[in-house]
């Protein structure tokens, strides 16, 4: 995962998740969700941790360049 536009969509597809789903997740609309993987919002780090409790991961890689 090397950006968290990429990241995101990545851990996405990868685990077979719809942005609704992913949404669901954070707690956010999928309209909402979309816009953190288009990079139009910023990711919150909160959801960021939950991404990774969810997803059994380092949170932090999302942020990595």
């Amino acid at each position: 995962m090397n950006t968290i536009c990429g990241g995101l969509r990545e851990l996405r597809t990868k685990n077979k998740k719809t942005q609704k789903e992913m949404g669901e997740i954070l707690g956010t609309s999928a309209n909402m969700y979309q816009k953190y993987e288009y990079r139009q919002v910023e990711l919150p780090v909160r959801h960021a941790k939950k991404l990774g409790k969810f997803f059994k991961f380092d949170w932090w890689l999302l942020y990595e360049d």
